[in-house]
């Protein structure tokens, strides 16, 4: 009986030997051949989690330098209104973003038959255009461009609007425009068929012999606006600079993209292992 029970033992034994010998070969060989994602794939896998932490990162900075930006604009609008040009003097010399939306109040006298038109504009659905005149300051004589402010096209021509043309002394208040803007698409200016589609400051005061200064005048936010635009009578922008603030979402997106893409690179290294050995364990038993 004791001869029986070693050979029992030994059996299973062997058994046992042969079973984890199976096994440690079978988890190799599973491991060895379980798919992997390709070179490509894997370093795709690593750089995006990294890239999207680095934009969100650089979206966080660019956030602070607008809300810095936004400050110093609203300070600008709290200053008192500059009174001549030649107060405004001084801020030609300086950089461009000095001097831009600084309160302006003037007075003199438009040119109207030096007026120009620049669009098409829409304004709350409605075609128009931007009137622009030269102003010539009752204190120092000088001439100034002035961005009067959007009209409709049905009233572009002069004759439909007498109540938009002032004659006498008046004056004006608004923001003072070191830069204007142009579209990629946009056309080119035409002096001679008087076609303007964006303001080019250099250009239109060259061509009405002005400084080249432009005045964007504004209004009162709350401001009633439908007897202006019936009589043709220029409406300015509101008295403020508005400037877009969407950094907080390209944060949030970008840095949401970083973790869930790194819990997808740790998901799929891991995954190949993980089934290796399931199989491996299915195998041996």
């Amino acid at each position: 009986m004791f001869k029986s029970r070693c050979c029992m033992n030994l059996v299973s034994a062997g058994k046992s030997g042969v079973s984890t010998a199976y096994s440690a070969r079978s988890f190799s060989s599973a491991t060895r051949h379980a798919p992997r994602p390709s070179s490509r794939i894997r370093y795709l896998i690593i750089v995006m989690p990294i890239t999207a932490f680095a934009l969100g990162t650089w979206q966080v900075q660019r956030r602070q330098w607008k809300l810095d930006l936004i400050d110093e604009v609203e300070e600008k609008l709290r200053r008192p209104a500059l009174a001549s040009l030649n107060e405004i003097d001084p801020l030609l010399q300086q950089p461009a973003e000095a001097g831009d939306a600084v309160p302006v109040q003037l007075r003199g006298t438009f040119q109207h038959d030096r007026e120009m038109l620049v669009g098409p504009r829409q304004r709350d659905g409605q075609t128009g255009y931007h009137v622009v005149t030269p102003f010539r300051e009752l204190e120092t004589q000088r001439g100034l461009l002035v961005n009067r402010g959007w009209i409709s096209k049905t009233l572009a021509r002069q004759q439909d609007r007498p109540a938009g043309l002032p004659q006498s002394t008046t004056s004006i208040f608004g923001l003072l425009r070191r830069t204007t803007n142009k579209n990629l698409f946009t056309p080119a200016n035409n002096d001679v068929k008087g076609q303007y589609y964006y303001v080019d400051i250099e250009q239109m005061s060259a061509h009405t012999g002005c400084e080249p200064i432009l005045v964007e005048e504004t209004i009162d936010a709350s401001y009633a606006t439908d007897d202006l635009e019936e009589q043709g009578i220029p409406v300015g922008k509101p008295h403020e600079v508005l400037l877009r603030n969407n950094h907080m979402q390209y944060i949030v997106t970008w840095y949401a993209l970083a973790l869930a893409t790194s819990a997808m690179s740790v998901s799929l290294f891991r995954k190949a292992p993980t089934t290796a050995f399931t199989r491996a364990r299915r195998s041996a038993s």
